[in-house]
């Protein structure tokens, strides 16, 4: 089972096809409007007072307690927004790092998806 955490702006990975292994994660703000949902397997979720990295913790307890035997890789995306956002991001990825491990059964990674080249 893969699980993709997307920020809402990120549509440009909006492929949620039929693959059965794969779900799309998106936390957004109920002020900001929901995303796009891009097929039945990409959950958005409104962000509470809680902040991003409780919430992200919270699913994968509640994913950890339901599939305890299923192999689980969770992705996260590279930011590519502006410097001041990926400065304020960088508490974020610290707490990011410790996730494996909080969840040493899990399989993390963060990467960039390319932008396919102009032929």
């Amino acid at each position: 089972m893969n699980i993709y955490f997307r920020r809402p702006r990120e549509e440009m990975i909006c492929d949620a096809g039929p693959p059965g292994n794969e779900v799309y994660v998106t936390f957004c703000s109920p002020r900001k409007g929901i995303p796009v949902k891009c097929g039945a397997n990409d959950f958005r979720f409104s962000q509470g007072k809680q902040g991003l990295y409780h919430h992200i913790i919270s699913l994968l307890k509640l994913i950890e307690y339901e599939m305890p035997s299923q192999g689980i890789t969770v992705h996260f995306g590279w930011p590519l927004s502006s410097w001041l956002d990926r400065l304020s991001i960088g508490v974020m990825v610290y707490n990011l790092l410790r996730l494996p491990q909080r969840f040493p059964k899990f399989n993390f990674k963060i990467h960039y998806w390319g932008r396919p080249s102009e032929k």
